[in-house]
């Protein structure tokens, strides 16, 4: 073999090693893009089971709360203990039912493309 010869092996090696290189640092991007899109997706998916609880939090407290509302309309304050406590009880579920609708624009607002 002559040294020509053994430069033309020598670079044609060096120009594997590169495309070897620059395929294996694009397959890793790609493996970083996938997980980030799965981490996205199991984000999203949690996110909206919790969204729907929330959801059906609000119509059930709405329910709830026009019960009560009924209840005391009902009594027309004859009972005044029984209204006032009546009362009480649907002033915090109205605070929770504010709450829950809180945290579903919470939820809505969150931008997937970044860290949560």
């Amino acid at each position: 073999m002559e040294d020509v010869e053994l430069k033309n092996i020598w670079n044609e090696y060096n120009q594997r090693l590169d495309e070897a290189k620059v395929l294996n640092l694009q397959s890793w991007a790609v493996n970083i893009k996938t997980f980030e899109y799965l981490q996205m997706r199991k984000v999203r998916s949690k996110l909206k089971g919790v969204y729907s609880i929330k959801m059906w939090g609000v119509f059930l407290g709405l329910l709830w709360v026009l019960f009560l509302g009924i209840l005391v309309y009902g009594n027309q304050f004859c009972n005044l203990f029984f209204a006032t406590s009546v009362i009480v009880i649907m002033l915090f579920s109205i605070v929770a039912i504010a709450l829950y609708l809180k945290h579903m624009v919470l939820i809505n607002k969150i931008s997937y493309g970044e860290n949560v």
